[in-house]
């Protein structure tokens, strides 16, 4: 079984945009809807503790923050089950989380497509100063994220989508935010 967390819907920004005066922007500044944390999600295999992220929006403390599983463990000071993040692109709303992550003991693992990782390239030198980053290539066959949940990328014209497969249930899942 996959197990999925919203983190977030909202486009770049979040809602309400800071820059917006729209209906849903007015309604959400005035409580009339809920505010929403931009778009991310988080994947698990049913029998991992290790939680994969699709995007690290600005908005990672406070999606971490309402979501348990992603909590840092008791087992010591400093932990976490976020075992990496795939970019579906290089957008500023899609990444900027990444130097959020910073403070871990190992480096952060990142899945990215060639042109996500030159664009973000300005990344490597500010986290070699803390965790590091560890950039690993998209492929289109399944790879494994450890245990049973595999992905693959599908290129999409802007930016590309994940099928997951958990191949232990034979369940699958597809995160394709911008393919509309």
């Amino acid at each position: 079984m996959i197990r999925i967390h919203i983190l977030g819907s909202a486009a770049g920004g979040g809602l309400p945009q800071w820059n917006c005066a729209c209906a849903n922007c007015v309604a959400a500044r005035n409580g009339k809807i809920a505010l929403q944390t931009q778009s991310s999600i988080a994947i698990s295999s049913e029998t991992s503790s290790e939680w994969f992220l699709i995007n690290a929006s600005p908005d990672l403390p406070r999606q971490i923050e309402r979501t348990p599983p992603l909590q840092p463990r008791g087992d010591s000071p400093r932990n976490t089950p976020v075992a990496g993040v795939l970019l579906t692109n290089a957008d500023i709303d899609h990444a900027l989380g990444l130097l959020l992550l910073r403070q871990q003991e190992m480096p952060l693992v990142v899945y990215a497509a060639d042109e996500t990782r030159t664009a973000l390239a300005w990344l490597d030198n500010m986290l070699a100063r803390f965790c590091g980053i560890e950039w690993r290539k998209l492929g289109t066959d399944f790879q494994s994220l450890g245990g049973p949940l595999a992905f693959r990328a599908i290129e999409l014209p802007s930016s590309v989508a994940f099928q997951f497969r958990d191949d232990s249930s034979g369940a699958t899942a597809l995160f394709a935010p911008s393919a509309g």
